[in-house]
């Protein structure tokens, strides 16, 4: 049995680990230990521990120490610790690795691997992806549509379609700029591409 569990109202909600707690709402489901769902709809805590879905609605997180605020249709997986999503819809954290955040927005993603204290403030369809051959670890996408860092500690502002490929990269805004090499920069502007190294 789940002892020290406490549902404080609501409808079709479901408490089955010790010492979680769902504040009210309905149909919620918390199946891991010191966890914790406070309103909404259809949200979900894993297996593992200190879980907060404050509200929203079909958000499931699952890894141990992560938070989801509110939205809709956000997820954080079982191996993403110590990530945030604030709100939002779609937004999905999934990777092996450690301190993520999205703000906001829509259909913004965190995954894959290398991918450790990395930030997407909002926008939409920004993403930040990380493997053995690319690590993007301490990169931040602040806002626009359809950007991609691709570089460790690289930075991008806004703007839509643009890139960063090389580490310490920066593009600041614009539309289809791409920064591919090393520290290197672009303010804004259109189709613009920064190969060279330390500009």
């Amino acid at each position: 049995s789940a002892n020290y569990t406490t549902i404080g109202g609501g409808f079709q909600n479901l408490v089955s680990n010790c010492q979680s707690t769902i504040a009210g709402g309905r149909n919620h489901t918390i199946t891991g230990q010191h966890s914790f769902i406070g309103g909404g709809c259809n949200n979900t805590t894993g297996n593992c521990t200190y879980i907060t879905v404050v509200g929203g609605q079909s958000n499931i997180a699952e890894a141990s120490h992560t938070f989801i605020g509110g939205g809709r249709l956000n997820g954080i997986d079982d191996v993403a610790s110590d990530a945030s999503i604030v709100g939002g819809n779609t937004n999905c954290i999934s990777g092996d690795a450690n301190g993520m955040f999205i703000g906001g927005g829509c259909n913004n993603r965190i995954t894959g691997e290398y991918i450790e204290y990395t930030f997407i403030g909002g926008g939409n369809g920004n993403c930040i992806n990380g493997d053995c051959s690319n690590e993007n670890g301490f990169s931040v996408i602040v806002g626009g549509c359809c950007n991609k860092t691709g570089g460790y500690s690289s930075f991008i502002g806004g703007g839509e379609f643009n890139q960063t490929v090389g580490c310490s990269a920066i593009v600041v805004g614009g539309t289809l700029n791409t920064a591919s090499g090393a520290c290197s920069f672009i303010g804004g502007g259109y189709c613009n591409n920064s190969s060279g190294l330390y500009l």
